[in-house]
């Protein structure tokens, strides 16, 4: 029985090695790995790396521990399959900027119909062609403003606050 293993990393579609890890601990999980790879040669960004035990199997997820392969603690070696995932992007980015683009077009688009916007339009012909000011219905369409900035607002605040991601990343 060993307490650490070596894990070799090999390429998916070549089956090249790309890195040996020695002294990994039986304890590890997927994501340890992966941390020492990337420590190992910074290429193999952790958000892009997909590793699996064959080339047929699913990709690992990284709470997946070394001690979950099977007779894991007979082996000394192991070998892992490396697929790069290619350029990532953040989930809560995604959300971030999905919810914080319509509120501040609507805003813009908003503020340049405003009665105070004349002299600064007048600036730019076109716009004061296409957007003149709102003259009717101001308290009202100033309500509607804020009812809808305010549910893109709450929309901001759930990703930070309520929002719990599956995965930290998606593809770009």
């Amino acid at each position: 029985m060993t307490d650490t293993l070596t894990v070799s990393v090999l390429d998916f579609k070549s089956e090249k090695p790309l890195a040996t890890l020695k002294t990994i601990p039986l304890s590890s999980t997927i994501r340890d790995v992966k941390r020492r790879l990337y420590e190992a040669d910074r290429r193999y960004e952790i958000s892009r790396c997909s590793l699996r035990l064959t080339k047929r199997d699913k990709a690992l997820a990284d709470t997946f521990g070394l001690a979950d392969i099977p007779e894991a603690e007979k082996l000394s070696k192991v070998q892992l399959y490396f697929k790069d995932l290619g350029p990532q992007v953040g989930w809560a980015t995604v959300f971030y900027v999905e919810y914080a683009l319509p509120p501040v077009v609507y805003a813009l688009f908003w503020l340049l119909r405003q009665d105070w916007m004349v002299p600064y339009t007048s600036l730019c012909p076109w716009i004061a062609a296409y957007f003149p000011p709102i003259t009717d219905h101001v308290g009202l369409r100033a309500l509607a403003a804020a009812c809808y900035v305010g549910h893109f607002v709450k929309r901001e605040l759930e990703t930070a606050f309520v929002h719990r991601f599956s995965h930290a990343t998606m593809p770009l």
